[in-house]
C-alpha cells in the first residue's frame, strides 16, 4: 500500500516499509524489517494511516500444538516500529481481520470474526473502534472485508459470507 511515496509490505512473517521516492522500480528484500514478528506470530495487512505516520495492521497468532489458542490481534505501530494492541483476542478462535483507517485517522473499521461450535461455524461482523476512547460500534453484522470510501461516508463489505457472499453498499450516516 502507498502513501506519499512510499510501501508497507508484508513479507514472510514480518512488516516492511520501503521509501519509494526515489522511483516507481523498488527492489524488495535486504530491508530491515519495520516490524517484527514474534515468535509464532505472522503479520498481516499492513495499511498507512491518512497522515502516514502510522500502520494499522494484524497480528494472527499461529497455534502449534492441541493446547494452544489461536486468534488474531488488532494492532498499530507508529515510529520505528513501535506498537500498540487496539483489539486483542480474547478467546480461542477470536479473530480481527482487514484494518481500515477512516479519513480523520481518529478510527479504525475492521471485521471481527468469532469461531462457533468448536470451529464448525463462524459469527462475522464489521466494527468501528475510536482509537481515543476505545470505544467500540457495531456497524454490520453477518459481514466482512470492509472497504471504506474515500470520504467515510459508506462502506463496502461482503455480506452473508457463509451463504453466498453478496456485496453491500452501507451508508454510515
Amino acid at each position: 500500500l502507498w502513501d506519499q511515496g512510499s510501501v508497507v509490505y508484508t513479507q514472510g512473517d514480518d512488516i516492511f516499509l520501503r521509501d519509494g521516492s526515489q522511483g516507481t522500480q523498488m527492489t524488495i528484500g535486504n530491508v530491515e524489517p519495520f516490524v517484527v514478528a514474534e515468535e509464532r506470530i505472522s503479520l498481516l495487512s499492513p495499511t498507512f494511516s491518512p497522515d502516514g505516520s502510522q500502520v494499522a495492521y494484524i497480528a494472527f497468532k499461529v497455534g502449534v500444538g492441541p493446547d494452544t489458542q489461536i486468534g488474531a490481534d488488532l494492532r498499530i505501530a507508529g515510529s520505528a516500529g513501535a506498537d500498540r494492541i487496539v483489539r486483542k483476542s480474547a478467546a480461542n478462535g477470536e479473530f480481527f481481520w482487514t484494518p481500515r483507517w477512516t479519513p480523520d485517522g481518529e478510527m479504525l473499521i475492521y471485521a471481527h470474526q468469532v469461531q462457533l461450535d468448536g470451529g464448525r461455524g463462524a459469527l462475522f461482523m464489521v466494527e468501528r473502534i475510536d482509537l481515543a476512547s476505545s470505544q467500540i460500534e457495531e456497524l454490520v453484522r453477518d459481514a466482512r472485508d470492509p472497504d471504506l470510501a474515500p470520504d467515510g461516508a459508506s462502506l463496502v463489505v461482503v455480506s452473508n459470507p457463509l451463504v453466498d457472499g453478496s456485496v453491500a453498499i452501507v451508508d454510515l450516516a
